[in-house]
């Protein structure tokens, strides 16, 4: 997929050559972050009730806004509470970009950035999963916003508008990217933007929101945020026990992936240890199957290529997996 061109000026400014606007000022960056998409969303105060929170961001960007919040949860959540930070972007930076973009902010962001940087995804896409902590995952989307929105069926606590200047891009501010906002939000769903710019209030205010203006940051004098109005109530499903029979490759990562996400996992199986059954190999060969052409089924196999790989990376660090990442030499038979 395309990535975004960008240019680096001699004061360290991020500018998108496409969009001819900038990703943040270098000097406060930060401060920016936190006054629009922190406060403007009365964050961290509404992670006070311990709830489980969902955040979606439209424009990663340089993972900034992201990488703020994680810091900010972490040092507020409570006990068993989870961040869920889903962002979209069309034109994602690649990894070395990135690195060079957020390095001013290494050590402020630390230790968050550097585990971005290591989880950073392969551009393909679709939607890749990076863990940033036990209690926080980020579901980067690379794609259209419309289109990943038209697909998403979760519910929003939290909306996070960062696109480019509406007046350059147009596409991330369009009324069915709004509907689509208002279809997956409920009353106690809050947005916030750095832009107040009039047809974005209009397309947010026809769709269900409460709009209001306050001061921006810096230079600019205006940013809008709000609440949905609408009464839509937040169907929640607690936390529950969940018992898998079978310790195998797949009941082992699915109960792995089931209490990071909070669930209390309980596995039965005949064997004391997994995974003892089936081959009981000592070691398997990970086989993707990537496809030339862009297919579903092409796109699947890297997608999970790739977040298998960087999973296994980081249990490396942790347990002794044996794990080899020496590639695999695939030879063609000719007659």
């Amino acid at each position: 997929m395309r990535n975004q061109d960008i240019t680096f000026d001699e004061n360290g400014i991020i500018r998108s050559t496409q969009f001819g606007d900038i990703y943040f000022n270098p000097h406060s960056g930060i401060e920016e972050s936190r006054h629009v998409f922190l406060h403007g969303n009365a964050l961290p105060q509404r992670w006070d009730d311990g709830h489980n929170h969902t955040i979606c961001e439209l424009g990663f960007g340089t993972g900034l806004n992201c990488l703020l919040t994680v810091q900010t949860f972490e040092k507020k959540k409570k006990p068993h509470q989870h961040l869920h930070i889903i962002s979209i972007e069309k034109y994602p930076l690649d990894k070395s970009t990135s690195k060079k973009a957020i390095a001013p902010f290494q050590e402020q962001l630390s230790p968050y950035a550097q585990t971005l940087i290591d989880e950073y995804p392969l551009l393909i896409r679709g939607a890749h999963r990076i863990h940033l902590s036990s209690n926080v995952q980020i579901t980067l989307i690379f794609g259209d916003a419309q289109d990943a929105l038209q697909k998403l069926e979760y519910p929003i606590d939290t909306w996070f508008l960062d696109g480019f200047n509406p007046s350059e891009n147009p596409e991330m501010w369009s009324d069915k990217i709004f509907e689509n906002m208002a279809r997956l939000s409920h009353d106690q769903t809050w947005f916030s933007t750095f832009t107040a710019a009039g047809f974005v209030r209009r397309g947010l205010e026809n769709a269900g929101f409460n709009v209001k203006k306050t001061n921006g940051f810096g230079q600019k004098r205006d940013m809008l945020h709000g609440r949905f109005k609408q009464n839509q109530k937040l169907q929640t499903v607690p936390t529950k026990d969940v018992h898998i029979i079978g310790a195998g490759l797949a009941g082992a990562s699915c109960a792995y992936t089931l209490a990071e996400k909070g669930f209390n996992v309980h596995i039965y199986d005949q064997s004391d240890q997994p995974p003892q059954g089936a081959s009981s190999n000592v070691m398997g060969l990970i086989n993707p199957k990537p496809s030339v052409s862009s297919t579903t089924v092409g796109t699947l196999s890297l997608v999970g290529y790739d977040l298998l790989l960087r999973r296994l990376h980081r249990l490396s660090s942790k347990y002794d997996l044996a794990f080899r990442h020496n590639g695999n030499e695939h030879l063609i038979d000719t007659p």
